[in-house]
């Protein structure tokens, strides 16, 4: 389990929209359970597809956000999912959705911070493994 102390951003330091408008607990718990709904049956996709639950589609958009938005509050709310992680095979759903979004978006600039991270949780490392980089941070 990885320690939330120093790793979950508060909202006022998270960026506008979204992201401020929710407490990071309210945001990884709606985000979890959007993709738990949208691995669901029908109708629980359909309902994703008009907004419902708003606190689900809330959750993924401002993490999504965060991630376009880039730097440490968007690393830090990484952890946070890990934290959350319904089982350690959802560990790669982190890693190959926003992890990877943030690093393809951010990456070179945050990649002191990521690899600061990294070597303090195994889950984040095991995260790394499922992102694709397409070489960009290939040693020069």
């Amino acid at each position: 389990m990885l320690p939330a102390e120093g790793l979950r951003p508060s909202a006022s330091a998270l960026h506008t929209g979204a992201v401020a408008d929710l407490e990071t607990a309210e945001l990884v718990d709606g985000w979890w359970e959007y993709h738990r709904l949208a691995s669901g049956t029908r109708l629980q996709r359909k309902a994703l597809e008009a907004g419902l639950p708003e606190a689900a589609v809330a959750g993924r958009d401002a993490v999504m956000e965060a991630m376009d938005a880039g730097g440490p509050a968007a690393l830090s709310l990484v952890p946070a999912l890990l934290e959350a992680a319904p089982g350690d095979d959802d560990v790669a759903l982190v890693g190959a959705g926003p992890l990877e979004e943030l690093l393809h978006a951010h990456g070179l600039s945050l990649r002191p911070d990521v690899e600061a991270v990294a070597r303090q949780h195994e889950r984040f490392r095991r995260a790394l493994d499922a992102v694709w980089l397409d070489g960009q941070w290939a040693t020069p």
